[in-house]
């Protein structure tokens, strides 16, 4: 892997970017991201006493125009011109304190080489990804379109950021949804947690601005994953090749894939993995992960799957995975879990061989 961040591919990618946000210039870095406390009491509205200047002018006006006596007519713009003073000065002190409230709040912050943690009031940053170096995002979803969470990949390791949909129209989100990759039965998953052991989430607006500066950053970043196995390997998926140790598999020709679920004894306790088979020119390798339970991978209402949209039903069908007997250690390679669907969505893309008979199934206890 080279020292410094690879030059962006010119061609367009597979799921090219268009999130309907602002271009980000280059002059635009630092860039903050205030984290949204989902308990926190919402802001204080803006104070409407300066308004009440505009009656009081119009009062004043009246006054002066009707009253003969001097002295009210001196004093009286004279008294408004006080109140003015005072209220534009309460107004004044009240954006300081929002702005040094703001400033000791809880927020990433994304300079050009590296992404920051901020825990707030005045501690130190943290840095949490180091973005010289080739770095990837991935973008996940619940199949009922209410959380998103944010993989930041490289090879010093992943973050994650969360975003709360709430009462955001989904039409809205349609372009941030364009990009995700549906994940079900891994709600815990999305409860992400960061270094001071609090939530990590933006609003939905927030993620996607965040999302076009990384882009700005590297454009190739959204079709990348880096992430590196229990053995060290490297597991590295780019728009048109999945590097993982020393083999490599080409996106743009025929390749055999196939997901399973296998379980094995660990100690005295029987353990279940989801896993990835996948061979081309003779080279032969299987992602795997574990699997929380063997139960649904999805439960819905009656009714309720006419209503998912066609992007849920196609990650709904990559899902879904035969029982194997557990494939042969040499060939496996553990990853983060949430990570095997993009890595699957991507291999659905690429062209496929003849598909081989799946050995036997054992059944699952």
């Amino acid at each position: 892997m080279a020292s410094q961040r690879s030059t962006p591919r010119a061609t367009t990618s597979a799921h090219a970017f268009a999130l309907g946000r602002a271009r980000v210039t280059a002059s635009a870095f630092p860039l903050r991201f205030e984290l949204f406390d989902p308990d926190r009491a919402p802001p204080q509205k803006p104070s409407r006493a300066p308004l009440l200047l505009i009656p009081a002018v119009i009062a004043a006006l009246v006054v002066v125009a009707l009253v003969r006596s001097m002295i009210v007519r001196a004093l009286l713009p004279l008294a408004i011109a006080i109140a003015a003073l005072a209220l534009w000065t309460q107004r004044s002190r009240m954006k300081e304190r929002e702005a040094k409230e703001r400033a000791g709040r809880r927020a990433l912050i994304l300079e050009e080489t590296k992404l920051l943690f901020y825990p707030g009031k005045g501690e130190p940053r943290h840095l949490v990804m180091d973005l010289s170096r080739p770095f990837g995002i991935t973008l996940l979803s619940t199949h009922r379109r209410d959380r998103l969470v944010l993989i930041v990949t490289s090879e010093t390791g992943a973050f994650h950021i969360g975003a709360l949909v709430g009462n955001t129209p989904i039409a809205h989100l349609a372009p941030l949804f364009l990009h995700a990759t549906t994940v079900a039965g891994e709600d815990a998953a999305f409860e992400v947690i960061g270094p001071d052991e609090r939530p990590v989430l933006l609003t939905p607006d927030e993620l996607a601005d965040l999302m076009q500066a990384f882009h700005t950053l590297d454009p190739a970043c959204l079709d990348r994953v880096i992430v590196t196995d229990t053995k060290g390997a490297k597991v590295i998926l780019d728009d048109d090749q999945l590097r993982v140790d020393s083999l490599a598999f080409d996106l743009h020709a025929p390749l055999e894939w196939r997901a399973l679920v296998f379980q094995e004894p660990f100690g005295q306790v029987m353990t279940l993995y989801q896993g990835t088979w996948i061979r081309q020119n003779g080279s032969e390798v299987v992602l795997i992960s574990l699997l929380p339970s063997l139960g649904p991978i999805l439960e819905v209402e009656p009714g309720e799957i006419a209503t998912l949209d066609r992007a849920v039903l196609r990650d709904l069908r990559l899902m879904q995975a035969s029982a194997e007997a557990p494939p042969p250690r040499a060939q496996r390679h553990a990853i983060e879990r949430l990570l095997m669907m993009p890595i699957r969505s991507s291999l659905d893309r690429a062209p496929r061989q003849s598909k081989q008979p799946p050995p036997p199934s054992p059944p699952l206890h």
